[in-house]
């Protein structure tokens, strides 16, 4: 009798045991179903983001905007304005952005509406800027000659070059008198005497009058 007793005891013990591990066991899955839960929902709350840089090189120039960032969220991406600012070069003017060192890809414009397409550089497109100016040259009461000259300059390595030539005012003729040189002034006293054949740079438009010496 009491060895029945101790044998149901302890298999009341036991099961109790059990079921207590079966509770615990529960009571963990439980737990790691709730933080499973969690983290789902604290994925689906923060936006993953990724973000692309566009890298803008002056190509020459100076100044300008140096990067721009550009944002997707979730894998949503948003168009942004362009805006790589306004470089300068010396002898240039800028005209615009492109995705090719030497302007023969695709054209973008500061201000234009464009998605995130991953990180790259966009290269200044430059447009030299070419002085033009002219001589002319009055014979001062004699005939003949060239009336003018043109001077062109377009500039070279980052340089704004000044337009230069060789001066060809032609050879005026006057009765009596023998055509000496050209003067800026009419009257023969300006600081300078230009000779055909000089070299020079023109800063300006002007006039050059011919100077004559009585036969």
């Amino acid at each position: 009798m009491n060895n029945n007793s101790l044998e149901e005891k302890n298999g009341s013990t036991n099961s109790k045991s059990i079921l207590q591990s079966i509770l615990n066991l529960c009571t963990i899955l439980l737990t790691l179903a709730a933080l499973i839960g969690l983290i789902i929902t604290v994925w689906q709350i923060v936006p993953s983001t990724n973000r692309y840089t566009v890298t803008f090189n002056a190509n020459g120039g100076n100044g300008g905007v140096k990067s721009q960032t550009f944002v997707v969220k979730n894998g949503v991406s948003k168009n942004q304005w362009l805006y790589g600012g306004t470089p300068t070069r010396i002898g240039y003017t800028f005209v615009c952005w492109n995705n090719k060192v030497d302007g023969s890809g695709t054209d973008l414009y500061n201000g234009v509406e464009i998605p995130p397409l991953g990180n790259y550089t966009l290269y200044a497109v430059w447009t030299p800027i070419i002085k033009t100016f002219t001589l002319k040259f009055n014979p001062n009461g004699g005939i003949g000659g060239n009336s003018s000259q043109l001077f062109i300059g377009v500039p070279t390595d980052n340089e704004d070059t000044v337009p230069k030539g060789i001066l060809n005012g032609g050879v005026p003729t006057r009765s009596g008198y023998t055509f000496l040189y050209w003067n800026s002034e009419s009257d023969g006293r300006g600081i300078t005497n230009y000779y055909n054949g000089d070299e020079l740079n023109v800063v300006d438009n002007a006039t050059l009058y011919a100077v004559w010496k009585r036969n």
